[in-house]
């Protein structure tokens, strides 16, 4: 057992307290901290509340961890934690922590995210008595920026990025350090800190989020198919099951069954980590609609959206698994068909899943007739300030089945007139309105749909 004789945990949370009294305990697990206290004005029956009046803003919570923590620690130092921020690993306190007034992960400004950081009295005393400290939000950029040299100046001594390192991380993959705030953790056993019946909502909601966390890349591809004597779905599916296990395991396939008459079924023996759902209702060129639901489901922030007659080659879907595209950025790729490079496919996209939500998805408006839904995507995107590219490491092969009455699977009738005279009318509106969103319907999910079946990789 860790002995902290001079250091108080303590934590804020006027939200929601049981997440904070389960980052609490855990943080205790191997370690004897002088005091815990758990500030609040929500009722609870833990040991270690302290109430405290409502905190009803973040501007607030830095105004009270500058001038009123002070009155809270009775010990040289405060170790600060929050329910997304706490000990993980006790194994890796140093001793050499006591050496510096305020230790905080390196973050994107620099050291010292406050959400888990440790703390010296002598620093809360300085923040909550100098009259010069006005600017108190957010308060770790306060302390560890703004200030920065004011406080050197008092004397006080913040760690160094080496330092801060072993302390935490924040916004990144958490690599055993002492604890995190707002990391990736999925390589943390939680078995052996939680308690299986005292914390078992938290253990499954942990468990729950990381399930998945080893993808990186969400391939998402809509189909209608006529009948079953063509299954395109299962070629494709064919196809990438040989692609290399290290891309496999990282990439989620979500295949939408757009209403096929005879529901589509993928071979019980395939390997990869896939969902399969259905829309149940029979909307005729619900493409847009299948391709929002196909995100609602993604297991990751990246997306490749895509068409059944694309091919991704082995080579191209390894790089893209650490690809990251800018914000609000979208990229297109160089297309292949019948050994000829063609314009790169209008309808295959790689983005984050915030950028394609940007535009509330694909605009519904446009379901039931043919065309446009993908065109209105692409311009109403770059009306919102989002910009294309050409990604040009690699190419896709276009397999284009409508072309070839042999392999065709969607026979539906190809008449743009109606949705060419709905995409006119809304491109008038982007043009002219303040905010182009006003051209975007509200229609988004407007069907019935199932999951038809989840399946991890083994």
């Amino acid at each position: 057992m860790l002995q902290l004789d001079n250091v108080t945990l303590l934590g804020i949370d006027c939200v929601e307290i049981e997440r904070l009294i389960f980052a609490a305990e855990v943080s205790m697990k191997n370690i004897q901290f002088k005091a815990v206290k758990l500030l609040t004005h929500l009722q609870s029956d833990h040991e270690a509340i302290v109430k405290i009046p409502p905190i009803t803003s973040i501007e607030a919570y830095s105004h009270f961890m500058f001038k009123e923590l002070v009155h809270y620690v009775d010990t040289d130092y405060v170790l600060i934690i929050q329910h997304d921020g706490y000990v993980l690993n006790p194994a890796q306190w140093h001793d050499t922590f006591f050496e510096f007034d305020y230790i905080g992960a390196p973050c994107i400004w620099g050291m010292g995210n406050g959400g888990f950081s440790f703390r010296s009295k002598k620093l809360l005393e300085i923040l909550a008595s100098e009259d010069a400290i006005t600017q108190l939000h957010p308060e770790d950029f306060a302390i560890c920026k703004t200030y920065r040299p004011f406080l050197e100046n008092k004397g006080i001594r913040f760690a160094t990025s080496e330092i801060a390192y072993k302390f935490s991380v924040e916004s990144n993959i958490w690599e055993e350090q002492f604890g995190f705030h707002n990391a990736d953790i999925a390589a943390w056993n939680i078995d052996e800190f939680a308690c299986s019946t005292k914390h078992k909502f938290f253990i499954e909601k942990f468990k729950k989020k990381y399930k998945y966390s080893q993808i990186k890349l969400t391939y998402i591809v809509q189909f209608y198919l006529k009948s079953n004597v063509i299954n395109p779905v299962n070629e494709l599916i064919a196809i990438y099951s040989r692609y290399d296990a290290a891309i496999l395991d990282k990439i989620h396939f979500v295949f939408v069954d757009d209403g096929s008459p005879i529901p589509v079924e993928i071979d019980t023996d395939i390997n990869l980590h896939y969902t399969l759902l259905r829309i149940e209702d029979d909307i005729p060129w619900n493409q847009g609609g299948a391709r929002n639901l196909g995100v609602e489901h993604a297991k990751s922030e990246r997306l490749l959206l895509t068409d059944l007659d694309i091919i991704f080659p082995e080579n191209l879907l390894s790089q893209l698994l650490y690809f990251y595209p800018p914000q609000h950025s979208i990229f297109k790729f160089k297309t292949v068909s019948n050994l000829k490079v063609i314009e790169p496919h209008f309808n295959v996209f790689l983005m984050w899943k915030d950028t394609f939500l940007k535009t509330k998805g694909v605009d519904e408006e446009f379901s039931g007739r043919y065309g446009h839904d993908d065109v209105f995507f692409y311009f109403l995107n770059k009306a919102l300030g989002v910009k294309f590219y050409l990604f040009k490491y690699s190419n896709i092969i276009l397999r284009e089945h409508k072309e070839q009455i042999p392999t065709q699977h969607n026979p539906l009738k190809r008449d743009i007139t109606e949705n060419k005279i709905l995409f006119e009318k809304k491109m008038e509106i982007v043009k002219n309105a303040v905010d182009p969103m006003e051209a975007r319907s509200d229609l988004y999910l407007n069907f019935n749909w199932k999951v038809i079946e989840e399946k991890v990789r083994k």
